[in-house]
């Protein structure tokens, strides 16, 4: 939601609870306008939440307010007698998203020195306007699809650039790259993503399975894979043909990194691979062996970057 939206709700939100206050003959009716901009939340599923949370603390809070001013009079320290009960109970039953509202309400006991039935719910329909109002104007929010889906494509990009420059290097068609500048740009990118998927989640009130929250933790968990695979990148020195076979999965991979491929066919394919190594050649050096020892981790790790994603799919059907 974006900051112009949330103003003009919290505007109309406002207007609306004091008009409705007002209509009621509500004393105080500037409170519900108050209350409704404190109840104007990023979510509809943090809004719901909030609206239990502050009618709840509201029934607490006069019944206790009753209490105290009806034993020991309307003053200052009685107020803090009410605070020292009410706060902590609160707290431990965490309704503490009524505690400003809610103790404002109850300064309005103080001010009119009454407990009276008609005053206590004067305070309750002060409360249960404002945050009924905002629940209203909360139930629309702007759907992030559009916006996840550009991070969809933007992430993918960056990946077939670091499976590209994994093959360059393995081929040795290019000098050693450093990924990790853009491996730590598509994490990033990934924690943004994710935190818009949640926020899409949040405002789905009965399909709580998010799609996009799936995919993006997906994506996180192949880049640790690549981040592995950089590393070890580094500790070879000798250029070989499983070099060059490595890198064409590589290759291969990139190519076929969009949304929808299963990886089934790229897994049989490093399969065939790691057959393959076995059948070659024993390395007769102490360079080739930690060489294609090397080579064995980078294909292991490939492989499960790959696995990620067949898992993923799977999840999706």
């Amino acid at each position: 939601m974006s900051n112009t939206q949330k103003t003009i709700k919290i505007v109309l939100a406002t207007l609306l609870s004091i008009w409705l206050a007002e209509i009621l003959h509500l004393e105080s009716s500037l409170a519900a306008g108050i209350i409704a901009i404190l109840s104007i939340l990023d979510t509809k599923k943090a809004s719901i939440i909030i609206a239990v949370e502050r009618i709840l603390s509201t029934i607490i809070a006069l019944t206790i307010a009753t209490l105290v001013f009806n034993l020991f009079g309307y003053s200052v320290i009685v107020f803090g007698l009410y605070l020292l009960l009410y706060v902590p109970l609160a707290y431990r039953l965490r309704l503490q998203a009524g505690l400003a509202p809610c103790s404002v309400l109850v300064t309005h006991l103080i001010l009119a020195e009454s407990t009276s039935l008609n005053l206590l719910m004067n305070e309750f329909l002060l409360m249960l306007i404002g945050v009924s109002v905002a629940l209203i104007f909360n139930l629309y929010m702007p759907s992030q699809s559009g916006k996840l889906d550009q991070y969809k494509t933007q992430i993918e990009m960056d990946m077939q650039k670091s499976l590209f420059s994994i093959d360059r290097v393995l081929r040795k068609e290019d000098k050693q790259e450093n990924l990790l500048p853009i491996i730590k740009m598509v994490n990033q990118k990934i924690s943004e993503a994710q935190s818009a998927a949640i926020v899409e989640q949040d405002n789905q009130l009965f399909n709580q399975e998010n799609e996009y929250l799936l995919y993006f933790i997906m994506r996180k968990e192949q880049m640790e894979r690549l981040e592995e695979i950089s590393e070890n990148l580094d500790l070879i020195q000798l250029s070989t043909e499983q070099n060059k076979l490595l890198g064409g999965l590589f290759y291969l991979t990139a190519s076929q990194l969009h949304e929808k491929n299963t990886a089934a066919d790229l897994l049989r394919n490093v399969d065939e691979l790691h057959q393959s190594y076995k059948k070659m050649k024993l390395p007769q050096t102490r360079a080739e062996f930690e060489s294609r020892a090397v080579l064995y981790l980078i294909l292991h790790d490939l492989k499960r970057f790959l696995e990620l994603k067949n898992e993923y799919i799977k999840r999706k059907k």
